[in-house]
């Protein structure tokens, strides 16, 4: 599969006769200083048609043996980043995106922020350090670049004004750190961030005051993807391969992906099967899914409101997900009500189901709760007389210790009441009840049913 990439012995001469031979266009070519070049694919005039926005710029390393850096340019399409251009190189990471992505003037291009952090850290770290530039003011100085990079002109400042004028933003930005370099003697640091990142023809390209929109896209993370999918779906089976052999990669296996989906959104279709009505999806989520539930089928909902999460529910057949006109907890409701307010009693008479009145049966309920009561009350009182006669008794010690069993029932009901009043939680089951507990502050509504 990834033999016929050897077209020379040099591999730089082998790659640029591959990438000719395969129809895409090498734009240049240097030798001196460093050996290098690049070229674009099919992407660049498919998508011609487009008005090109916005596109995002990165480099990776470790992907070929002669240890050239790996650049790509990439358009951003309704949040889809598709590959325009790629570069081999060995120089300066974030100057040559800067000067891949200035190579067509009205593109709306951004460097990551994340890039130019670890870029100041590694410059300063040398720089700094002849100073003796504490790491606080480091941090200090990164932070205020990171404000800087944020900096839009339809964006008001901390006081709560519009600066329309970029110029008027990039003098604050370069006022402010002049003035806490001044006053923090680092005048070899401010050197350095005036010549690299302040002086205006540097300003402009970082920060994002210089567009007239808001950069919605700040960091590579779509570029990122991409570099997965080149190393761990491809170049992991090779160890530091030769540079035709990325090339043969790049051309004939990540980018023919990339076109497939360009394919899927330009048609405006789903490689699944969906169908909202019927509420059925044929990608492998939804087949697994408990609840029915896939993007495809979620996302074309738009926003929903609270009150149709309280009306769905799931179906076994056609559609599997519905809307019912009243949610469950109204229907359930309902059928309580209708429960307790229905004073009648199954009676079974052959085989007709006949609803008679039971008021007779909760008055005599109510009628055995009072007799019992009464019982109960009764006793108690008479144990007590007997316990106060008992102070009479010549043998009362050997009374009570024969008695004493008898409040041992008494005694756990009052002690397990007692612990259930104080219960802050709700018992986890039916076994943290006794049956002492089990009908102690609950309202139980008990309903008969009969059936033939």
């Amino acid at each position: 599969m990834y033999s016929n990439h050897n077209r020379n012995d040099n591999e730089i001469n082998s790659a640029k006769l591959l990438i000719q031979e395969k129809g895409y266009s090498i734009i240049f070519q240097t030798k001196e200083p460093v050996e290098s070049f690049g070229f674009v694919t099919s992407f660049l005039f498919q998508l011609s048609h487009y008005a090109l926005k916005t596109i995002v710029t990165d480099a990776t390393y470790n992907t070929n043996g002669a240890k050239h850096e790996l650049y790509e340019i990439m358009e951003v399409i309704n949040g889809t980043s598709f590959p325009l251009s790629y570069l081999l190189i060995s120089t300066d990471k974030d100057i040559v995106q800067i000067n891949a992505a200035i190579s067509q003037p009205t593109i709306l291009c951004n460097i990551s922020f994340s890039n130019n952090n670890s870029h100041i850290k590694q410059k300063k770290s040398k720089v700094l350090t002849q100073i003796l530039c504490i790491k606080s003011q480091r941090d200090e100085i990164i932070q205020k670049m990171e404000q800087y990079f944020h900096h839009h002109i339809l964006i008001p400042n901390a006081n709560k004004d519009f600066i329309i004028n970029p110029l008027e933003v990039w003098t604050h930005c370069v006022g402010e750190m002049f003035q806490y370099c001044y006053q923090n003697n680092l005048q070899t640091e401010w050197i350095y961030l005036w010549e690299n990142w302040y002086n205006w023809s540097q300003f402009c390209l970082w920060s994002c005051c210089s567009f007239s929109e808001i950069i919605v896209h700040k960091t590579t993370m779509l570029i990122e993807s991409h570099w997965r999918i080149l190393k761990h779906d491809h170049l992991y089976k090779f160890a530091h391969p030769r540079i035709d052999l990325l090339c043969f990669i790049i051309i004939n296996k990540v980018v023919p992906q990339q076109f497939e989906c360009y394919y899927l959104l330009s048609q405006n279709r789903d490689k699944y099967l969906t169908d909202q009505n019927k509420w059925i999806c044929s990608c492998p989520y939804f087949l697994t899914s408990h609840f029915f539930l896939c993007k495809h089928l979620v996302v074309p909902m738009g926003k929903m409101e609270n009150i149709f999460f309280k009306k769905v529910q799931r179906n076994g057949t056609y559609p599997l997900i519905s809307q019912s006109n009243v949610t469950i907890w109204q229907d359930l409701g309902n059928q309580r009500i209708s429960i307790v307010n229905e004073s009648n009693i199954f009676n079974i008479d052959g085989s007709t189901l006949t609803m008679e009145n039971s008021d007779n049966e909760d008055n005599d309920d109510m009628e055995f709760c009072e007799n019992k009561i009464i019982k109960f009350k009764n006793l108690l009182k008479e144990t007590l007389d007997l316990l106060d006669e008992s102070i009479n008794l010549p043998q009362r010690k050997k009374w009570l210790e024969n008695i004493s069993s008898n409040f041992i029932p008494l005694e756990q009901m009052v002690q397990q009441i007692k612990e259930h009043k104080r219960q802050l939680t709700m018992p986890r089951t039916w076994k943290d009840k006794t049956k002492n507990t089990f009908y102690w502050g609950c309202e139980t509504e008990v309903t008969f049913f009969s059936s033939l």
